[in-house]
């Protein structure tokens, strides 16, 4: 299972002269890696050597795309501030579904959450949230930010939430 944060760290273990990647999902069953090197930039041979590896050695069902770093969409932001427990889990690469909705649940008190249902078709992964008082606007955008982490790139979430 290829979470964002699995990926990076794969990509910057194989190429250690990458000073900054980012990996994000592109689309359904699609991921674009951005990198630059110690120079801020990425040599068409760099490129060319991580699309290779891509398409070999990462995730075998995504497409990946590469670009240079500076592309990184400015939605994007800087790398997300996340738990550490989570970090841990999304760095380990093995995350099944029951440890995604058991961390994603601990990580609120009073909020439950629940798989609903996959679909292959879209690459949609769709989530219920249930809690026991109001959820503020504050612990949706967390929750959500949370389960990006979580999921594989490729694939997106939606959240529905029951209160």
């Amino acid at each position: 299972m290829g979470t964002r944060l699995w990926l990076e760290q794969t990509v910057k273990a194989r190429f250690p002269h990458f000073r900054y990647v980012r990996v994000r999902t592109s689309g359904k069953h699609q991921g674009t890696i951005y990198a630059w090197d110690n120079d801020l930039r990425l040599l068409e041979t760099d490129a060319a050597a991580l699309r290779r590896y891509a398409s070999g050695g990462l995730s075998s069902y995504i497409r990946f795309g590469v670009k240079p770093y500076e592309d990184v969409p400015k939605e994007c932001g800087p790398e997300p501030a996340v738990p550490d427990d989570l970090r841990q889990a999304a760095l380990q690469g093995e995350l099944n579904q029951e440890r995604i909705f058991a961390l994603l649940g601990s990580l609120h008190p009073g909020i439950g959450v629940a798989f609903d249902r996959y679909d292959p078709a879209t690459g949609l992964v769709h989530i219920h949230v249930y809690g026991h008082s109001v959820i503020t606007d504050q612990d949706k955008q967390k929750l959500e930010r949370y389960t990006e982490e979580l999921i594989p790139v490729g694939s997106t979430a939606r959240l529905v939430y029951y209160e």
